[in-house]
């Protein structure tokens, strides 16, 4: 990641998602180490590849193993996260949208604190975001 920022990348390339994704495989368990500053760092390159269909998949169960291993450390990133779900929903293709849908179920699935987090998070959706993620929206509102 350092890399990608160092060469001013305005999105991650593929190697960076696989490296990624080997790191941070689904359902892993992570040790102990300074993820949530790591993703701090990190969080706009890794919300803006859910909007690239060459790394949406492999970001996103990377992201959701990542998010529930910070818990309440990852919830000041949502803002990022809203404005990375507008740019797909205006810029991506119809496979972005339906991985950021499954995103946003899997992370409102890990329960608290992600459920209210989401559930304010969409509230702030416009209709045409409603009307793109709205899978998402509806099990979110539940």
């Amino acid at each position: 990641m350092d890399s990608a920022r160092a060469r001013s990348l305005d999105a991650l390339e593929p190697a960076y998602t696989d490296v990624l994704s080997a790191l941070l495989p689904a359902g892993a368990r992570l040790d102990d180490g300074d993820w949530a500053g790591w993703f701090k760092l990190n969080k706009d390159y890794l919300y803006v590849a859910l909007c690239d269909e060459d790394l949406c998949h492999s970001v996103s169960s990377s992201l959701v193993t990542l998010l529930d291993h910070l818990r309440t450390d990852a919830k000041p990133t949502f803002s990022t996260l809203l404005s990375s779900l507008q740019m797909c929903q205006e810029q991506s293709p119809p496979v972005c949208r339906k991985c950021a849908t499954d995103f946003l179920i899997a992370v409102h699935a890990l329960g608290a604190p992600f459920d209210d987090a989401l559930a304010n998070l969409v509230s702030e959706f416009k209709p045409d975001m409603v009307d793109a993620f709205q899978e998402a929206v509806n099990v979110i509102k539940k």
